[in-house]
This record gives C-alpha cells, structure tokens and sequence, in this order.
C-alpha cells in the first residue's frame, strides 16, 4: 500500500493515534526503521549506507518507538510471592497484568517452583487462604489453566468477563487427585 491509499482493513473505532503507535513499535520489534513512510503506515526495512545515514536513522527509530513503548507497557494490577502450603509446597512470584491490549494475563516468575504432579491447574477462589481447602478449591472459582510444568515462567489468559474483585487468592490444584497444592492472597491494587 502507497501512502495516499486508505487502509480499508483497518479499524474505524480504533484511533489513528493508536494504530499509528502500534504499528510503530511492530516495526521496531521486527527490525524495520521509523520513517515518514512506516509512521503513515508503510514499514519497510532502512538499509544503511553511511554513518551518517545510521545515526539519522537511530534517531528517528529510538525518538518514533520511545513514545509507543512508554503508551503500551504492561500495568501490573496484582501481585504477589507468598504462597501457604496445604499439600506441597510452593515458592515464586506471581503477577496479573494489563497488557497494552487491554487484556490480563496471570504470570508465575521464573522463580515459580512446585511440587511436580499430574493435572495441576491454576485457579482465581473466592476462598481465603484459611478457607481454601483441597474440597472447595473449584468452588465459586475459575480455571485459568492447565500448568505446562512445576516450575518456571507461565502465562494465563484471564477471560474478559472475570471480576477480579470477586476472588481472594490464587491457588495450584491438583484437580486429578483433589488436593490443594497451595494458596496465595490476591489483592488488586489497580483496575
């Protein structure tokens, strides 16, 4: 697409604001240079020839995707890395985050480190973490996800239609077996 046509795919409802700075930081991530034509739209890969032309153009990527990274970095709304043992123990950081989408996401830390089991599963109680018990621990709450291991960084997806303020803590349950593996609080401290 030339500068002068009109994206026809693009959204009407989002703000040219918006997709200008998006497109700008996929550029950057992706190794093209910010131009004036990738800032209308059109990335392009900057091929450099001189040392001038690479520290105009070092410029321009750095002072065109400073202003996109600052507008979409991730907000963290809650955190936490004190879990209270019932079955085994569990240790890590863990946060919820607004991506720059508007979508949250729960992430454990690369710290995360449980006790290896089958059909351990990430859950968003209602239950404080001295009423949280391996027979309650589905009760009231929401399954965010099967663990892809018992330790390290995770990410799970929390569905648009989960209130957050309706839950207490953040548990690892092994649904096979119906035990509770561990609890931590949850307090959002922003939207």
């Amino acid at each position: 697409m030339n500068p002068n046509q009109t994206n026809t795919n693009a959204s009407n409802t989002t703000p040219a604001f918006v997709r200008l700075a998006q497109a700008a930081a996929a550029a950057a991530v992706l190794g093209f240079g910010v131009t004036a034509a990738s800032a209308a739209g059109i990335a392009r890969p900057v091929t450099t020839t001189t040392a001038t032309t690479t520290a105009t153009t070092t410029a321009t990527t750095t002072a065109a995707t400073a202003p996109a990274e600052a507008a979409f970095a991730d907000s963290v709304i809650a955190s936490g890395d004190k879990w209270v043992k019932k079955t085994s123990k569990t240790k890590g950081d863990w946060e919820i985050v607004r991506r720059d989408d508007g979508s949250r996401v729960l992430r454990l830390g690369d710290n995360f480190k449980t006790k290896k089991a089958p059909d351990l599963k990430l859950v968003l109680s209602p239950h404080t973490t001295k009423q949280a018990k391996s027979k309650n621990a589905l009760e009231g709450g929401t399954v965010l996800g099967l663990l892809a291991s018992h330790k390290g960084a995770q990410e799970f997806v929390i569905p648009d239609s989960v209130d957050l303020g309706s839950f207490s803590t953040v548990l690892i349950h092994c649904e096979q077996y119906t035990k509770l593996w561990s609890a931590s609080e949850l307090v959002v401290t922003s939207g």
